[in-house]
C-alpha cells in the first residue's frame, strides 16, 4: 500500500517504521541485543506485519496492526472514547519508559525463527499466514 516505510539501524538491532506521507517515525522494533547485518525488511499486503532477515540466520516477524492505519498507537490518550484498557495500556507504558533503560523499549518480534543459511531474502507469499524465504547459496 506504500504508506508505510522500514529501516535498520547501523548496528542491525532496531528496525524503524515511518510514515510514508508525513516521514514520523511511527514504532521502533527491536530485532536483537547483537550486532547484524539485515538483508531484508518487506511488509506483507496490508502491512499489520513486517518480516526481517539478517546473517544471523534468523527472520523475525513484527506485527506491525496498531501502526499500519499510521497512527503509532494503540489508543490515544485524549480520545474521550477510547477504551479503558487502551488507556491504560498508553498510561503504563508512558510509565514504564520513564523507569526501563532505553535499549528496553523498542517492541521485540511476535516471533522469530532459523533459517540454514544466510544470505535470506524474506516476502510474504499470496496465501494468508505465509512467508517465503530465499536463501543466496
Amino acid at each position: 500500500q506504500g504508506k508505510l516505510i522500514a529501516t535498520a539501524s547501523k548496528q542491525g538491532t532496531l528496525i524503524r517504521v515511518f510514515s510514508a506521507l508525513t516521514g514520523e517515525r511511527l514504532v521502533e522494533l527491536r530485532r536483537g541485543i547483537d550486532r547484524a547485518i539485515v538483508y531484508s525488511l518487506c511488509f506483507n499486503h496490508d502491512a499489520t506485519l513486517l518480516a526481517s532477515s539478517s546473517d544471523k540466520c534468523t527472520v523475525h516477524i513484527f506485527d506491525t496492526s496498531a501502526v499500519a492505519g499510521g497512527t503509532g498507537a494503540v489508543e490515544h490518550e485524549d480520545d474521550p472514547d477510547a477504551s479503558l484498557a487502551g488507556r491504560i495500556y498508553n498510561f503504563a507504558t508512558a510509565q514504564l519508559k520513564t523507569v526501563l533503560p532505553k535499549s528496553m523499549e523498542a517492541r521485540r518480534s511476535a516471533m522469530c525463527f532459523a533459517v540454514e543459511e544466510a544470505p535470506t531474502v524474506c516476502a510474504f507469499g499470496s496465501q494468508p499466514n505465509s512467508i517465503l524465504v530465499a536463501g543466496m547459496n
